[in-house]
């Protein structure tokens, strides 16, 4: 589904929102980013993708500044090493 950001709170350019289906592993939660859209769903950005970046409280925590969801298009790609790094 093609999602246009008319009055989103979060995402800025339009996005490919994809649900997954029939997953037997855990795999989606490592990618279920709340408010970007429907439980259970992917925003894919063109081009370079989304940037997506939450401050704020850790998922299921009940302490410290509430959750902040920022998502933008990405400006270059992300390389293979990138989850080594803070970016």
């Amino acid at each position: 589904m093609l999602a246009a950001p008319h009055g989103h709170p979060l995402l800025t350019t339009p996005a490919l929102l994809c649900e997954w289906v029939g997953v037997q592993t855990d795999e989606p939660m490592a990618y279920a980013v709340d408010g970007l859209g429907p439980a259970g769903w992917m925003a894919l950005g063109a081009g370079n993708g989304l940037r997506v970046k939450v401050t704020g409280q850790p998922p299921g925590s009940r302490a410290g500044e509430p959750t902040k969801v920022t998502a933008v298009p990405a400006a270059a790609p992300l390389g293979n090493d990138a989850w080594e790094t803070s970016f």
